[in-house]
């Protein structure tokens, strides 16, 4: 069963930040509806990931990423409806995400409203991270998983996505549409829901999943904005944050997914995101028996893995996107890391 955030005591916390590997439960709130609206009971699915719909009542109750990976991928299994998370996605509202989504709506314009979001989405979700870039002209809103061996990433994207375009849609009017949609996963079979939702040119296979569009759009003002209850709910949320054990190498772990993600791994920015100097960074992963080189390794590797296993991008794409000077190093260092070349290692995954 999930975590529904009480005390020892049994009394509810109120709002509180999820732990560690654990996502809430508002996004995936209407999955047992969406299951029902395909034809299907989704008390025998729900019940082989050892769960049921009653455990999704509660929006702010805790399930495991992994475990909710599983079920959305079970889910469009037996439906036979693989673009499952598509359709969730559509369903989600920015309320679903908690603290982050109320917080959103209250300020001055778009830009301060993505920065809070992606600042404080980990009160949310804690497997994967927002990124929010800009270049040339246009501004890049993307979602990268940063678990590893996480099941149904395809439906994962596909979800979160389009839950990122419902976001900027509240936002800017319902006739808002992204010039692009990157999407990390392979090339369903029927992309015409795909096309109907988002209303742009859809990239599939890509090096990350986002919605792409011109950087204009930050600067339109929010007629929601309220100043006063911004700050009363950025307070909190600050409040929460400071609450978080502060585990300096899960942090870390964190921000290089969204920095390979946005091709900005390097030492010195990602210290800085810590708010540390590089030299004391390098110190204390010392002290904690590690090195920025030896986790920027693994989350290449994880990164690496995913992409293999998810999309058809050839390995040129896949060393440029995790910032190899070029395919023969990627794959010397895949072979280090796996014991077999990156090719051998995507036909094993496939086979299985």
């Amino acid at each position: 069963m999930l975590d529904r955030g009480k005390s020892t005591s049994g009394q509810r916390r109120g709002p509180y930040a999820p732990a560690v590997g654990t996502v809430r439960a508002g996004p995936v709130a209407g999955l047992a509806q969406l299951v029902r609206d395909l034809g299907c009971d989704p008390r025998p699915i729900f019940a082989s990931q050892g769960l049921s719909p009653d455990d999704f009542t509660d929006p702010d109750a805790e399930i495991s990423f992994l475990r909710a990976g599983k079920l959305l991928a079970s889910c469009a299994w037996e439906t036979g409806c693989p673009h499952l998370g598509l359709l969730l996605g559509q369903r989600i509202s920015s309320s679903s995400l908690g603290l982050p989504g109320y917080l959103l709506h209250t300020a001055r314009e778009v830009r301060a409203a993505l920065v809070d979001l992606v600042r404080y989405f980990d009160l949310h979700d804690r497997g994967a991270v927002l990124t929010l870039h800009t270049d040339e002209g246009m501004t890049h809103l993307g979602y990268a998983i940063y678990l590893p061996d996480v099941p149904g990433t395809a439906q994962i994207y596909d979800l979160s996505i389009a839950a990122e375009c419902n976001v900027m849609r509240s936002l800017c009017g319902d006739g808002w549409n992204p010039s692009e949609v990157r999407l990390a996963r392979g090339v369903p079979e029927d992309v015409a829901h795909y096309r109907h939702f988002f209303r742009a040119p859809i990239r599939f296979d890509a090096d990350r999943s986002a919605l792409v569009f011109p950087t204009r759009w930050l600067d339109h003002p929010l007629s929601s904005a309220n100043p006063m209850l911004h700050r009363h709910l950025e307070k909190e949320a600050e409040s929460l944050h400071a609450e978080q054990p502060r585990d300096l190498v899960r942090q870390l772990r964190e921000l290089l997914r969204g920095a390979l993600a946005t091709r900005k791994a390097d030492a010195p920015r990602v210290a800085g995101q810590l708010g540390l100097h590089e030299r004391t960074l390098n110190r204390r992963l010392r002290q904690a028996g590690t090195s920025f080189r030896r986790e920027l390794r693994a989350a290449r590797y994880q990164m690496a893995q995913e992409l293999l296993a998810n999309t058809r991008l050839p390995l040129s794409r896949i060393a440029s996107a995790l910032n190899y000077a070029d395919t023969s190093a990627f794959i010397r260092a895949f072979r280090q890391w796996s014991g077999m070349s990156p090719a051998a290692w995507r036909r094993r995954v496939a086979d299985s």
